[in-house]
């Protein structure tokens, strides 16, 4: 029987108990794009380098494998000022504590505390296959592009828990609509820089580990254990008087990043704050016969959480 490919979803679900899995509901899907499951991620295949007349090798022993998921989020609100968006969950299985603030907003910011990272159930619908990830870590990046709402890439994994041919919940999606990236009062160092887009990377380390009293052989949870939060810009050049973009560079000065308030609906606007960038590279670029530079920057912290920062009001 074939499975249609928009017959697919995600159910995301933060663990009560790290790697145990919780218990899926409608409310816990996530509207994605893009996804690429991988059912063999971090395969440990193993050779066997038996000496034989034959040219062909032995068959390979299958050391055990978790399961992985890609894929794009929206970024948008809840629809409340105070509550958590969808991809709330992902991020806090990437290493990012949420704060919210009763009738203000919710903030999202890196945990460097290993102690309290945070792990989710992730459910995934083919057709009528329901497949179950528990203890589920990962990384991300977002891309904001002027005229173009924001995305989220989620680089998720786990340890599978369940894989069944059985029907998933019906999903429930929240109703609001993302902002596009205008209106903004973009700023690099207090100077409104016109750019095209902004990149950040949060670009997470997993370490898996190993257990052999584990059924797949693998350590009993995957973990965060580093962090190198990178990013790019695009901005137009300007006269050395007006913005350096190279002096800075070679000085080392740290520059704010940041959008400003983006929405105009409570409930469904974010800013994006990036306190202390620093350029790691500037090179000539171009855009529409404008003359531009590509910066990569790095987001420096002085207290192990504040390199980025990422409201919801």
């Amino acid at each position: 029987m074939a499975i249609s490919k928009r017959n697919q979803a995600i159910f995301v679900e933060i663990e009560a108990v790290p790697g145990t899995a919780e218990t899926l509901v409608g409310a816990d899907a996530v509207q994605v794009q893009n996804l690429t499951p991988n059912l063999a991620e971090d395969l440990r295949m193993i050779e066997r380098e038996i000496i034989r007349s034959s040219l062909n090798p032995e068959q390979a022993v299958y050391g055990g494998a978790l399961i992985g998921f890609q894929f794009e989020v929206e970024l948008k609100g809840s629809g409340t000022i105070d509550g958590q968006p969808r991809f709330g969950d992902l991020l806090r299985a990437c290493a990012m504590d949420e704060t919210i603030t009763a009738s203000t907003n919710v903030v999202y910011n890196p945990l460097s505390d290993l102690t309290l990272h945070e792990t989710v159930t992730i459910g995934y619908q083919e057709g009528g296959n329901f497949r179950v990830a528990k203890g589920c870590r990962g990384t991300f990046s977002l891309n904001l592009t002027a005229g173009q709402y924001g995305k989220f890439t989620f680089n998720m994994k786990g340890r599978i828990n369940a894989e069944t041919q059985t029907a998933a919940p019906t999903p429930s999606f929240e109703s609001t609509i993302p902002r596009a990236f205008v209106g903004a009062t973009f700023v690099v160092g207090s100077f409104a820089a016109p750019i095209e887009a902004l990149t950040l990377d949060v670009a997470n380390t997993l370490a898996v580990g190993a257990n052999p009293n584990n059924a797949d052989g693998f350590g009993n949870l995957v973990q965060v254990t580093g962090r190198q939060t990178r990013g790019t810009i695009n901005p137009e050049r300007e006269l050395i008087g007006t913005k350096d973009y190279v002096a800075i560079f070679r000085a080392g000065t740290n520059q704010a990043i940041s959008t400003g308030t983006i929405g105009t609906v409570a409930g469904n606007r974010f800013a994006l704050s990036i306190p202390n960038a620093y350029f790691r590279n500037v090179s000539p670029g171009d855009r529409d016969e404008l003359l531009t530079y590509e910066i990569e920057f790095g987001a420096r912290d002085t207290n192990g959480i504040d390199d980025v920062s990422l409201t919801m009001t």
